[in-house]
């Protein structure tokens, strides 16, 4: 069952729309002018005047190379979704970020979900992740 939802022609609305109402999870494109996703994922991100830095924020584009998936992880981004999808896809991503939330991380450089998604069990050294 969804409340509010609400809608925004770019990312600068978008953001705005995100300061007044607070929403749980941030559906974004890509492509937008003239603040796009991945500007509107940093803004989210690293603005001290956003509401909720952690908020789940899903990307939706029609671009599925390697380097677009780095690049909007980077940004900060906690699932990626190829166009042209279904609702069922948007419905298992929606699920996915509430049912199995990853931890944030924060450095200097990065401010978003912890971007490893699996562990190396045959690893043993110092840097080894906890469990």
């Amino acid at each position: 069952n969804f409340g509010d939802v609400g809608l925004a022609k770019n990312g600068e609305d978008a953001y705005r729309l995100f300061k007044a109402e607070k929403h749980d999870i941030i559906i974004t494109d890509w492509e937008m002018e003239p603040m796009n996703g991945l500007e509107l994922i940093k803004t989210i991100r690293t603005d001290p005047e956003s509401p909720n830095r952690f908020v789940p924020i899903i990307v939706v584009t029609g671009y599925a190379a390697p380097k677009r998936v780095m690049e909007a992880r980077d940004a900060g981004m906690t699932e990626f979704v190829v166009k042209p999808f279904t609702a069922e896809h948007i419905i298992k991503r929606i699920t996915h970020v509430i049912n199995y939330p990853r931890d944030f991380v924060e450095t200097k450089t990065y401010i978003g979900p912890n971007r490893r998604r699996h562990s190396d069990d045959d690893y043993f050294g110092p840097e080894r992740r906890k469990r």
